[in-house]
């Protein structure tokens, strides 16, 4: 069973069309489990525990008919198991350090609204096993557009679009 306690603490600023939010967090986590195999004859279900902090930054403006947003995140996430070969902490595999968000809503015409999404990452630790230390770390990279129609006529309401997620066709690790 999970056993996690959340620290944190915020601000946050608001005046006229603009906003400004920061967050600083800390995490604990008892309770990880994991199942390992190591060959074909040796495999087991660990017990680990782990932590996470950082700071999260939210910048946003509105205009007329308009949002744009700004979101930046610097985080570190750790974790901790028995069949470690050094008994410490060791990059959990969600651990992104860097996390840049940029978005945006237009209308124009009237009915039709634009938004794009950019958000680029410094990337997932990706260890060649589970006993190794070493890791690649290849970032993480995707632009989503879409555009639609919304149609507003007495009592109907509708709205049609389409989207293109990842629209550079950037390879990202999923997890």
């Amino acid at each position: 069973v999970l056993d996690a306690q959340h620290w944190v603490m915020g601000a946050s600023w608001k005046k006229n069309d603009f906003t400004a939010n920061v967050d600083a967090f800390y995490k604990t986590v008892n309770g990880l489990t994991r199942y390992v195999r190591f060959n074909q004859s040796e495999e087991s279900v660990y017990k680990g525990e782990g932590y996470s902090l950082g700071v999260d930054v939210f910048l946003k403006r509105d205009f007329n008919a308009n949002t744009i947003w700004i979101s930046y995140s610097l985080a570190q996430a750790k974790e901790r198991f028995s069949y470690f070969v050094q008994d410490d902490y060791r990059r959990a595999p969600h651990d992104q350090r860097h996390e840049l968000k940029v978005a945006g809503l237009m209308r124009f015409l009237k009915h039709f609204h634009f938004s794009a999404a950019y958000v680029y990452g410094s990337g997932f630790p990706l260890y060649a096993n589970y006993l190794s230390e070493e890791y690649t770390e290849p970032d993480y990279s995707r632009l989503d557009v879409a555009l639609f129609y919304r149609l507003m006529r007495g009592d109907v309401k509708a709205q049609a679009g389409t989207s293109l997620l990842n629209a550079l066709n950037h390879y990202n690790v999923k997890y």
